[in-house]
């Protein structure tokens, strides 16, 4: 990896973290319990189901199972899940950087869509 794709990588990450480290330690939203319920209510074979699958009426798959799977691992403790949100988080932001840079060939446009998106809760 270049240093200087390395030290802009680094400072998005940064720049994430410093305006949105907060949220790692907030408590569970209404609209997490209830998409915990519902993954917890819907059987496991339909849930695998319903991934593999397409238009199925099982509501948010993929999120169900991973509320199902998180919430068997570590209960009602919410900063686990949250690092796995922020991980995935993270993971789309180097989605974006890739898939930017592959369309237009510059990898200094991938890097500012990367930064435009690491703003929390401006869009």
């Amino acid at each position: 990896m270049c240093p200087k794709r390395a030290l802009i990588g680094s400072s998005i990450l940064i720049w994430f973290l410093l305006h949105s480290w907060r949220g790692l330690f907030i408590y569970f939203s209404n609209d997490d319990i209830m998409n915990m319920y519902w993954a917890r209510e819907t059987p496991v074979s339909r849930l695998i189901y319903s991934v593999l699958v397409p238009f199925t009426t099982v509501y948010r798959p993929t999120g169900a199972v991973l509320y199902r799977l998180l919430y068997s691992v570590f209960g009602l403790e919410p900063l686990p899940f949250r690092i796995v949100f922020y991980v995935l988080l993270l993971v789309n932001l180097g989605l974006l950087y890739r898939l930017t840079a592959a369309m237009t060939g510059n990898p200094a446009v991938g890097a500012l869509a990367a930064f435009l998106a690491s703003f929390p809760n401006c869009f």
